[in-house]
């Protein structure tokens, strides 16, 4: 019976699939708790139909990550509970043994974990936001998880949902899912105590995007929308330095207008389904939609990809167009047959028209290493691209219509010189092969920072 159990249990967690996000990272993020989410619902059901007489399934515990909290993540453990009920004791009493009991069903053995003793659980937030109760919770050890759960107001601990766990990060911001009757779209943004939120207003062009900030009322280091029905760019600062910085919301519901067939005959067209998808994630990063935006495909091709199903993936490049001609641009990479999306920061920036533009752009990967295919998409003049590394290591591939690829390991930064048949020299462009902070803005990388790494900070003093 329990052997009969966990195979249904397995099966029920192998049909989630994760819808698709625009970045990368908090895709990743996403399917986590999306996958969590589906183990929870299941091993409810299942356990609930267990005769009377058969042993229930014992949940592993699992003992603290060693080491203390990281440093990155410190001031937000030292922080305060926030929230409506941060004074009810009884309340965050059960939330911590609530989480304890149920935070770690359908996480694998890898990657962090809930402590299994509640005075190792830190609430950071409970409270009401419009119609919802929403709890956010994190271990207090060497890798904290962090867990969100969610109601209607008046629920008590055990009647909050359980929808989604995932490596906590220095600050918290949460879409939080529709509940049956319950449309609104709550959206929550923790940062340390102390922090300061601003929201920006964004105009692009072909040569970058220029954003004002507007400081957002924020006392206590967060903002909570109990319907946010319209898109958001947000930072949070401390101090000078921006720790976090993203969209909130959602972009609005009139659809962009994208041509599915690459532009100067790059690549060749994958479905127009696709397309569509990449032209909607790029106008909900930028804000660039509703009537009169419009998109096309610099880029696209269907190619072998390692870790997907059928070995094979979509990969398009779209540009929201601007008054210049030019615009941001994104790579999106679809696994075939599914709506899986893989996105890298370094896959983002802005270019000019496409006889203009000279791109740079490293496959994501959906396996577990990373992907070394680098793609260099030029206007069709260009029939050579050498790369040269800071050793002064140069490697040449020739162009196809302006469009090639070679393998070079990831993190390696190159001047890439673009040249015609006859040898002329068209562009010289700088390829930044590393991975982005939680402070870039993803379509002006000439303001990011270096990334946070979280597990690999400076341990901090213990958490209070």
């Amino acid at each position: 019976m329990i052997d009969e159990l966990q195979r249904t249990l397995r099966e029920r967690a192998e049909v989630v699939v994760a819808r698709p996000q625009p970045y990368e990272r908090l895709l990743r993020r996403r399917r986590v708790r999306r996958r969590t989410t589906a183990m929870t619902a299941a091993a409810v059901a299942i356990l609930i139909a267990v005769p009377l007489g058969f042993k229930a399934i014992v949940l592993p515990t699992y003992d603290p990550e060693p080491g203390p909290p990281p440093a990155a993540v410190a001031p937000l453990l030292n922080s305060p509970t926030r929230g409506s009920l941060a004074g009810d004791e009884k309340f965050l009493a059960g939330l911590r043994e609530r989480a304890a009991a149920v935070a770690n069903v359908g996480r694998g053995p890898n990657g962090p974990h809930m402590p299994s003793d509640p005075d190792l659980i830190k609430v950071l937030f409970a409270g009401d936001v419009g119609t919802r109760r929403i709890a956010i919770v994190a271990g207090l050890d060497g890798w904290p998880l962090e867990a969100l759960f969610q109601g209607s107001v008046g629920d008590d601990p055990g009647d909050l949902y359980n929808s989604g766990s995932g490596e906590l990060e220095p600050v918290v911001h949460t879409d939080t899912a529709k509940m049956g009757s319950d449309r609104s779209e709550t959206y929550l943004l923790l940062g340390p105590a102390g922090a300061s939120i601003d929201k920006a207003t964004s105009v692009y062009s072909s040569t970058g995007v220029r954003r004002t900030w507007t400081p957002v009322a924020a006392d206590q280091g967060y903002v909570a929308y109990p319907d946010l029905t319209w898109r958001e760019r947000l930072r949070v600062r401390m101090g000078d330095m921006v720790i976090w910085e993203g969209v909130g919301g959602r972009a609005p519901d009139a659809a962009v207008e994208v041509d599915p067939q690459p532009v100067l005959g790059h690549g060749t067209a994958i479905p127009a389904s696709y397309a569509q998808m990449a032209a909607n994630y790029l106008a909900y990063s930028t804000g660039l939609s509703g009537p009169g935006a419009k998109y096309r495909v610099l880029w696209s091709d269907r190619l072998t990809m390692p870790g997907t199903k059928q070995g094979e993936a979509y990969a398009v490049v779209v540009q929201a167009i601007t008054a210049d001609g030019g615009g941001p641009y994104s790579l999106y990479v679809f696994e075939a047959g599914t709506e899986d999306t893989r996105n890298l920061p370094i896959g983002n920036g802005t270019a000019g028209p496409p006889d203009q533009a000279f791109l740079l752009l490293r496959l994501p990967s959906f396996a577990a290493m990373t992907d070394d295919r680098v793609y260099a998409v030029a206007p069709p003049a260009a029939a050579r691209a050498e790369f040269t590394d800071a050793s002064g290591h140069t490697v040449g591939i020739g162009l196809s219509n302006g469009v090639g690829w070679l393998n070079t390991p990831a993190g390696i930064d190159s001047e890439v010189r673009f040249y015609d048949g006859g040898g002329a020299l068209l562009a010289t462009r700088q390829f930044s092969d590393k991975d982005r902070g939680a402070s870039c803005d993803e379509h002006d990388p000439s303001i990011c920072d270096g990334p946070i790494s979280v597990r690999e900070s400076r341990p901090a003093e213990p958490v209070r």
